[in-house]
C-alpha cells in the first residue's frame, strides 16, 4: 500500500509538472546584456561584466546553503576550443531564501578570462559561452525547467603597449584615490569628477591609457584644472576594492565624468588618443565659482519640512516648495545652485512631494520617507530612485504600532550606534523603534524632558525635521528659522543654535509681521517707544534674555507704528512685556533678568 502512495504521488509530480511547462519556458524571459565589444590584452586576465536582468516576481539561484537543495545554479562556462579561458566567475551579493542564495532583478556577474592563444594586434574575436540557469516564481514558489543561453561575447585583442612616458608636466595628475574623498572635494569646489576605473597590474589596455594619454601634458593640466580627477583601483594591497562598484562599467580601464551629485554625464572605455579624449570631455568642465557657497538663510530652514542625512558632512532638506537643498551645517552653507527643484535628481519624489512628512536614512543605503496618507517610500540611495513596489502601507507588517502616528510626527532619524530610530510628534512627545525588531520600544511615546533629551525640550515644539550626520551629532531644524544641533557623546544640546539668526536675538515685528511671525508659537513681546525711558532701559535686559535663550522667540514692536497691534492687545502703558501662545496673552513678565529667564523656561518647557 506505501508504494502504491509513492507511485502516486510520483506520477502526480509528473503530470503537473508537464502541465507547469507545457508552454514556453517563462525562464526564457532573463535577459542577458553585453557590452557590444570588450578588449583582451596579450597577457594577464581581464574582468568583464555581463547583466543579468530577471522579470519582476522571479528569482534565480546563485549558492546553496542547504546541502538537501535540489535547486539548480546559474553558471557560465566557455568552451575550451575558444583560446579564452574563464578563470573565475564573481556572483551578485544575493539573499537568504528558504536555504539558498538567490538574487533578483537586474544584477551583474563578473567573469575573469584570459587569452590563451597567439593574435594579432586589433585582431577581432567572438567567443562563445553558455549560461545554465533555472528560475522560481517568488510568490508560487514554482520553479521551471532549468534553461541555458547559448551566446557570444566579441573581444578584440590589444597588445600590451610599449610607449614610454612623454609628459612635461612636472607633477602628473593629481589622483585622489578614495571615491568618498573626492566626492567631497569635487561638492567643496563645485566641480566634476573625472573617474578612472582601471587594474594596471594585470590590464594591458589599463597601462596603455595611463602610460600614453593620461601622461600627455595637455590633459593632465585639463584634468588638474576643470575636474576632481578619481582613480579607482580594482584592488588595495590585494583585496578587493570596496568602492569598486560606486558606478556601472563594463571592463577595464573605464572612465566617466560624474556631478557632485554622483549623475553620470559621459563614460566611455578602452584607449583613447589624447585630442579625442580633450575632445569628448570638453563640454563637462565647469566654470569654477568664486564664491564656493551661500548662508543656509532662516528663510530655507524655516521651508525645510523633512531632513535626511545626505553624507558625513551635509543633510538634505526637502522644501514646502517643492525644491530641495544639499547643505552643510558646520558652515551654515550650501552651494550656490541651491536650491533645486526635485523634479531633477528627484523626480521620482515628485508626485509625493506634498505629502511627505518626515525621512530618515538607515545607513543600509536607503532612504524612506513616509508620507501623510499613511504609506512610506523606500530610495536607492546610489541611484536616487524609488524602489519597486513603493510606495507601500505603513502597517502591523511594515512598521508594526508606527501607523497610528505618522499624522503627527514632525521629524525622524536613526542612530546607527544603536540600532534606534527616532520618531518626534508635534505633541512633544517622542518614539524609539527598534530597527532590527521591527517594533516599537516598550514605553514609549514618551515625553521630550530633561532626562531624556537634556535641552532639547524648549525646542520641542517647534522642530520641523530632523537628521544624525553619523559622526556624533543630531541637527534639529525649528519653525523659527534655527538649527539645534545636538551632542550625542554629550547627550546634551550643544551650546545654542548652530544657525541664531532665527533665535538667540531680539527680531523686530510691525502689524504686518507679527501675526505671520508668531504663528501658533509662544512669543516674548515687549511693547515699547523709543521715547519711553524705562523702555530703553529694558531694551538690552530683553536682548540679554534673548541670547541667554536662544530657543525662544522674542519679539519687539513700537507702538508708535503699530496701531493695530496696541488696539488688539489693548496697549495702555509701556513698556509691556508679555509672553503670548497662539496669538493670546498667557501672563505678563517680571522684569528682572533672572527670574525673568527662570519664567521664560518654565513656559518653554511647558508650550
Amino acid at each position: 500500500m506505501r508504494n502504491n502512495k509513492i507511485l502516486f504521488f510520483t506520477v502526480l509530480l509528473i503530470l503537473l509538472a508537464i502541465y507547469v511547462y507545457s508552454g514556453d519556458n517563462p525562464t526564457e524571459a532573463i535577459d542577458i546584456q553585453l557590452r557590444k565589444e570588450y578588449q583582451i590584452p596579450d597577457t594577464g586576465s581581464i574582468l568583464i561584466d555581463i547583466t543579468v536582468i530577471i522579470p519582476k516576481g522571479n528569482h534565480i539561484y546563485i549558492d546553496h546553503k542547504d546541502k538537501e537543495s535540489a535547486s539548480i545554479l546559474s553558471e557560465f562556462t566557455i568552451p575550451d576550443a575558444s583560446g579564452v579561458v574563464l578563470l573565475e566567475t564573481i556572483k551578485p551579493v544575493g539573499e537568504v531564501f528558504k536555504g539558498d542564495i538567490i538574487i533578483k532583478g537586474r544584477r551583474i556577474f563578473q567573469l575573469r578570462l584570459e587569452n590563451t592563444k597567439k593574435r594579432e594586434d586589433g585582431e577581432k574575436i567572438r567567443v562563445p559561452f553558455e549560461f545554465k540557469v533555472q528560475m522560481c516564481n517568488d510568490a508560487t514558489g514554482v520553479c521551471y525547467f532549468p534553461y541555458t543561453f547559448k551566446k557570444e561575447m566579441s573581444f578584440v585583442f590589444l597588445k600590451r603597449s610599449k610607449a614610454k612616458r612623454t609628459a612635461t608636466s612636472k607633477d602628473g595628475i593629481n589622483w585622489v584615490y578614495k571615491h568618498a574623498e573626492g566626492l567631497d572635494e569635487a561638492r567643496r569646489l563645485n566641480k566634476n569628477l573625472f573617474v578612472l576605473i582601471t587594474a594596471p597590474d594585470w590590464c594591458g589596455p589599463c597601462r596603455n591609457l595611463e602610460e600614453t594619454t593620461l601622461q600627455e601634458s595637455t590633459v593632465i593640466d585639463f584634468l588638474n584644472t576643470n575636474f576632481i580627477p578619481v582613480q579607482i583601483r580594482d584592488t588595495i594591497n590585494g583585496e578587493r576594492n570596496p568602492e569598486l562598484w560606486t558606478y556601472d562599467f563594463e571592463g577595464y580601464p573605464t572612465y566617466l565624468v560624474a556631478t557632485p551629485e554622483q549623475e553620470v554625464l559621459y563614460q566611455d572605455a578602452g584607449t583613447i588618443s589624447a585630442p579625442a579624449f580633450l575632445s569628448a570631455l570638453k563640454e563637462y568642465e565647469i566654470e569654477v565659482e568664486k564664491n564656493t557657497g551661500r548662508l543656509l538663510t532662516p528663510e530655507v530652514i524655516e521651508k525645510i519640512t523633512c531632513a535626511v542625512r545626505y553624507d558625513e558632512s551635509r543633510g538634505l532638506g526637502l522644501l514646502n516648495d517643492g525644491n530641495y537643498v544639499i547643505f552643510k551645517v558646520d558652515d551654515e552653507t550650501m552651494s550656490n545652485k541651491y536650491p533645486l527643484l526635485i523634479s531633477g535628481h528627484w523626480k521620482d519624489l515628485l508626485p509625493y512631494k506634498d505629502k511627505i512628512v518626515t525621512g530618515l536614512n538607515y545607513m543600509n543605503g536607503k532612504y524612506y520617507f513616509f508620507l501623510s496618507d499613511n504609506r512610506y517610500l523606500r530610495f536607492s540611495e546610489a541611484s536616487l530612485t524609488l524602489d519597486p513596489g513603493y510606495p507601500k502601507n505603513v502597517d502591523y507588517k511594515s512598521w508594526p504600532g508606527l501607523d497610528s502616528y505618522i499624522p503627527s510626527i514632525t521629524a525622524s532619524f536613526a542612530w546607527k550606534k544603536n540600532n534606534k530610530a527616532y520618531f518626534f510628534l508635534n505633541s512633544g512627545n517622542y518614539i524609539r523603534y527598534d530597527i532590527k525588531t521591527s517594533k516599537i520600544d516598550p514605553g514609549y511615546p514618551a515625553k521630550i524632558t530633561e532626562t531624556t533629551w537634556p535641552g532639547l525640550g524648549p525646542y520641542s515644539s517647534r522642530i520641523t525635521s530632523a537628521y544624525s550626520d553619523g559622526t556624533g551629532f543630531t541637527y534639529f531644524t525649528l519653525n523659527t528659522g534655527t538649527i539645534v544641533q545636538y551632542d550625542e557623546m554629550k547627550d546634551k544640546v550643544a551650546e545654542g543654535p548652530v544657525d541664531e539668526s532665527g533665535g538667540g536675538e531680539v527680531v523686530k515685528a510691525d502689524d504686518s509681521t507679527f501675526y505671520p511671525l508668531t504663528g501658533n508659537k509662544l512669543a516674548f513681546v515687549d511693547f515699547y517707544a523709543d521715547w519711553c525711558g524705562p523702555c530703553m532701559a529694558f531694551a538690552p535686559v530683553f536682548e540679554d534674555i534673548a541670547k541667554t535663550l536662544p530657543g525662544g522667540l522674542f519679539i519687539k514692536v513700537d507702538v508708535d507704528t503699530c496701531p493695530v497691534l496696541c488696539n488688539d492687545y489693548a496697549i495702555e502703558w509701556i513698556p509691556y512685556v508679555v509672553a503670548l501662545y497662539n496669538g493670546k496673552v498667557i501672563e505678563e513678565a517680571p522684569r528682572d533678568k533672572e527670574t525673568f529667564i527662570t519664567w521664560a523656561e518654565t513656559l518653554m518647557k511647558k508650550y
